[in-house]
């Protein structure tokens, strides 16, 4: 018996428990038309399914936004911090590397949030109405100060990486900020960019199923899956188009819209959200 498999027998629990596993995708590091985005997007259209896709304001092509105006309703674009460039500053001799971030408490607090507001407007104003007021973070990191300026700024909703009860939140935004987490990472980063494997993952989604369908909870979190067009290889290509073939063919697997997953009250048809 394959995972595939091992995966369709966790869809049928889920079915027989007349529930709905969600899941919702998340492209990350857009700026500009490219052989690797067409071809996401090409999968996402071919598979009707819902892409989200992080988008840098700074390098943002006028391109970009032709090509999606083109596109079916469901492919939806969020704010990947602004210029996606490293603030975190040089690493102590004696202590630990920096991990890289670009939206960190350590620059003057009105240059990030002016960085963010500009480039809040310049997705708005290419980008209509496929543009989503939610911020995904680059490197998956942003400093407390930063997050607490959010809903000022006019976003209402954070992505960042890995299971929200995990997390922490700063109460100041509780009322005001959606944050829905991508979980599932198809790369592995280091010591090389390479695919992270076929086997790793679906245990992985397995495992994160088995525990949403325990939750006692009518609605669970969706899974989110992040991908990373500009440096898929085919291993990554292959494994995302087999997730969405064995998902979509089961009726208790959703994929969610953007819209559904940043939707700012309850709705048992939805998955359940943590509010940042």
């Amino acid at each position: 018996m394959t995972r595939w498999s091992i995966l369709t027998e966790e869809l049928d629990r889920w079915s027989a428990a007349g529930r709905n596993a969600t899941f919702w995708w998340r492209d990350d590091d857009a700026a500009d038309v490219t052989p690797p985005l067409e071809r996401l997007l090409g999968l996402a259209v071919a598979k009707s399914v819902p892409l989200a896709i992080a988008v840098i304001p700074e390098t943002a092509a006028q391109a970009l936004a032709d090509r999606l105006r083109a596109l079916p309703p469901g492919i939806t674009v969020l704010q990947h911090g602004y210029s996606h460039r490293d603030h975190s500053g040089p690493s102590r001799v004696d202590g630990p590397k920096r991990k890289k971030t670009e939206l960190t408490g350590d620059r003057p607090i009105e240059d990030v949030c002016r960085e963010l507001r500009e480039g809040r407007a310049k997705l708005r104003d290419a980008f209509g109405d496929r543009f989503r007021d939610v911020l995904v973070p680059p490197w998956n990191r942003i400093d407390s100060k930063v997050l607490e300026q959010l809903p000022a700024l006019g976003f209402e909703g954070l992505s960042t990486f890995g299971p929200l009860a995990d997390q922490d939140s700063p109460s100041a935004c509780a009322e005001r900020l959606v944050q829905a987490n991508s979980t599932i990472d198809i790369i592995r980063w280091r010591p090389e960019r390479a695919f992270l494997g076929e086997d790793a993952l679906l245990d992985q989604i397995l495992s994160d199923l088995h525990r949403e369908r325990a939750h006692s909870e009518v609605s669970a979190a969706p899974l989110g899956l992040m991908t990373h067009h500009l440096v898929h290889d085919e291993a990554c290509w292959r494994f995302v188009s087999n997730l969405l073939e064995v998902t979509l063919a089961h009726r208790a697997a959703r994929w969610l819209t953007a819209d559904e997953v940043f939707a700012g009250t309850q709705d048992t048809r939805v998955p359940r959200r943590r509010r940042a």
